[in-house]
């Protein structure tokens, strides 16, 4: 068992570490907004108001992808963010479709190579082109999913 000491420590150390990847997935959301009002694409936008359960929706199509943000635990028992992606079903949330689910670390760094620079680095949820990219991909697996 750990000290009272250890436990406080961890504690605070974890609720730091998940305030922070929260702020990247504010931040990812915010960039994702801008992208794509620069970019024209014709998407429903997330809008600019709070998160509501730690996730926000995207419409595209006639469909609507919601991307939800939670904290895992890492073996080394640090936590780490984690962002989920799914297809929503419209008249019956236990049909929601898991389209695609990645993790990132407390600088925004994903585990999603950066196909544009193929083996030169990941990903990062906090860099505007990377939200987008993201973004896009998700859609673009959406589009072949029927939704009953």
């Amino acid at each position: 068992m750990r000290t009272l000491n250890q436990l406080t420590e961890g504690l605070k150390e974890a609720g730091s570490r998940y305030a922070e990847l929260n702020r990247l997935f504010v931040i990812f959301r915010a960039s994702l907004a801008t992208q794509l009002s620069e970019q024209a694409i014709p998407v429903e936008e997330p809008g600019p108001g709070p998160l509501e359960n730690g996730a926000f929706d995207l419409g595209f199509a006639g469909r609507t992808l919601r991307f939800r943000f939670y904290a895992l635990s890492r073996e080394d028992a640090v936590l780490a963010g984690a962002i989920s992606c799914c297809l929503v079903h419209r008249d019956d949330p236990a049909k929601n479709l898991l389209l695609h689910r990645f993790l990132f670390d407390e600088t925004g760094k994903t585990d999603l190579p950066n196909p544009d620079k193929a083996g030169q680095g990941n990903l990062d949820i906090s860099y505007h082109a990377d939200a987008l990219h993201i973004a896009l991909h998700c859609i673009h697996i959406s589009l072949p999913r029927l939704q009953e």
